[in-house]
């Protein structure tokens, strides 16, 4: 067995939002389920589930579908409030075994690649909150839509300049942060004008968004929360 890799050499493994949960083990205390937001060799997002004291040394429980739970040791590193109100909690890894990683990355490796053997178009979530963005992968499930979701328009961006998947429609939320969705469905807009935009919000309409519908330059607008009949309606004008 090779001798497990440093956090240093980890940094350029492939990371990716799972579709997993994960327990925290502090001491004899367990907590969680958390939501299994982002995953690399070298560590983890976890939301969804309550604050950990920063610096603490916790052991984490990775739930990953389609494999045994592993227990790795890691350290809170990061405690980030996202404008959703989400929080969301960032953890380095330790020093793994060899297996141990070979396994993670095999798991975001199968995760990154599975959309290129969809058959048919693809919906782009972009959302902050991954709780939101979790909630819409089940709903598309359920009217037979498969789905990609990220939390940046830079990740947004890099999905859709891969070669094997086509976006037939981009969810994205108004707001992202620093950052406005409206201004990222303008750039799709002008560089994939073939793709649906759809502008999602928790607040009242708007003139903003009233006005972004009657200049097109958005299709659709899905207000939060939404019903699933109003999700599947959007993604098949």
């Amino acid at each position: 067995m090779r001798e497990g890799r440093n956090p240093a050499e980890r940094r350029n493994h492939p990371r990716c939002e799972m579709p997993g949960a994960a327990l925290v083990q502090i001491g004899e205390e367990i907590v969680g389920p958390y939501v299994l937001a982002n995953l690399s060799a070298g560590g983890a997002l976890l939301s969804g589930g309550p604050p950990i004291i920063m610096g603490e040394k916790i052991s984490v429980v990775l739930l990953l579908p389609g494999h045994h739970r592993m227990t790795v040791s890691g350290t809170v590193v990061r405690e980030e409030k996202r404008d959703s109100g989400e929080l969301v909690l960032g953890v380095g890894f330790g020093k793994l075994p060899a297996d141990q990683e070979d396994k993670i990355q095999q798991a975001v490796l199968a995760q990154l690649e599975k959309p290129h053997a969809w058959k048919g178009p693809v919906v782009l979530i972009v959302d902050d909150s991954v709780l939101a963005c979790r909630a819409l992968e089940r709903d598309l499930r359920a009217i037979g839509r498969h789905a990609v979701s990220v939390s940046t328009p830079l990740d947004a961006l890099r999905w859709l300049e891969q070669p094997n998947v086509t976006f037939d429609l981009a969810l994205v939320d108004l707001y992202l942060g620093r950052n406005s969705g409206l201004e990222l469905l303008e750039y799709c807009a002008e560089t994939f004008p073939k793709m649906r935009r759809a502008l999602m919000s928790g607040i009242a309409r708007s003139g903003q968004l009233e006005e972004a519908l009657s200049m097109g330059r958005v299709h659709a607008i899905l207000s939060k929360p939404w019903e699933r009949s109003e999700l599947a309606s959007i993604t098949q004008r």
